[in-house]
């Protein structure tokens, strides 16, 4: 009895305690506070492939030289010149047509859009008067596009420059030296890396000088350009 009485007097305290911790009153609200609203959260956005690749172009006009400094070199698998034979030769539709492989290498600096160097060309030509092999260097300047929106991967460079080439005839017939050069080119562009990107193409290029052209012709080229 004593135990069931002990047991009753804990069971009814236990309730009491309950009802009470229940009923604690509850501070009504101010008037003139708002609810306290989480920050929503920004959506997350799969970053572009221009932003991964440090691709991202500046607006125009902007940029500054030395962005970039670039050291290109190109394989000529094919390269044709027709060769020139005397002052009228060009009006008279006379001249040699030799043809070959050849290479090139581009030293230089510039922004995103545009970049000035010095190229080296040379060509191992072979033709119906023999072999001719030229050397030619450069100071050209280039222009680069993009072809997506925003930067990405792929670009349209255009080139132009202009030099002097000399000529080792060997065995060729007619003979000539050093003449003035011009060249242009057309590429298309993918950057694989930051650093490094692929491009393949082909140019145009004359000989001569004021009032005498000793050739002129063209070439497909493959590159790599490495960018620091």
């Amino acid at each position: 009895m004593k135990h069931a009485t002990v047991f009753a007097l804990l069971l009814s305290t236990a309730c009491a305690t309950g009802r009470g911790v229940q009923d604690v009153p509850q501070d009504p609200p101010r008037p003139g506070s708002a609810a306290k609203v989480p920050p929503a959260q920004e959506p997350f956005e799969v970053p572009s492939y221009a932003e991964l690749m440090g691709t991202r172009r500046k607006k125009p006009g902007q940029g500054a030289w030395g962005d970039r400094w670039l050291v290109q070199a190109d394989v000529l698998p094919m390269s044709f010149v027709e060769v020139q034979q005397g002052e009228d030769a060009v009006d008279a539709g006379e001249g040699t047509w030799c043809d070959g492989p050849g290479w090139q290498l581009r030293l230089a600096g510039g922004n995103l859009d545009q970049s000035l160097g010095f190229s080296y060309q040379g060509m191992s030509l072979d033709g119906d008067r023999g072999s001719l092999d030229l050397h030619a260097v450069y100071f050209d300047a280039d222009v680069r596009v993009p072809l997506e929106e925003g930067g990405g991967s792929m670009f349209l460079t255009g080139a132009a420059g202009i030099g002097a080439v000399m000529a080792d005839p060997d065995d060729f017939d007619p003979q000539w030296d050093a003449e003035l050069a011009g060249q242009v080119r057309l590429t298309l562009d993918v950057d694989v890396a930051r650093w490094m990107s692929l491009g393949f193409g082909g140019g145009l290029v004359a000989y001569g000088h004021p009032g005498d052209t000793a050739g002129y012709g063209g070439f497909f080229l493959l590159g790599a350009t490495i960018v620091f």
